[in-house]
């Protein structure tokens, strides 16, 4: 998971370093990438470095307006996924203690 943000993560340099026109074909594949990501059923769990949502962060406010949208939508997803990883984990508890 962390080799393909990283992937995703410097094709969107890349794509920043060549402008919004020249850069295409990088932010196209810094989205194939982020698309991956998304389908893979996995969250950064909270012990993992709090990088790779600090980068992920930063992808959300890049110039590309599709590589924006992209890591947006996988924040979104991976906090749903928390907040459901989150329920489960209180439910699981709260049956253990009665």
């Amino acid at each position: 998971m962390v080799k393909l943000f990283e992937a995703a993560k410097k094709a969107a340099d890349v794509a920043n370093a060549k402008g919004i026109l020249s850069g295409k074909a990088d932010a196209s594949r810094c989205v194939e990438a982020i698309s991956l990501l998304m389908k893979v059923n996995v969250t950064p769990k909270p012990n993992e470095p709090r990088r790779m949502l600090e980068r992920l962060h930063g992808l959300a406010k890049h110039k590309d307006r599709t590589i924006c949208n992209a890591a947006t939508s996988l924040l979104q997803l991976w906090r749903q996924r928390n907040r459901e990883q989150e329920r489960k984990v209180a439910s699981a508890t709260t049956k253990g203690m009665k």
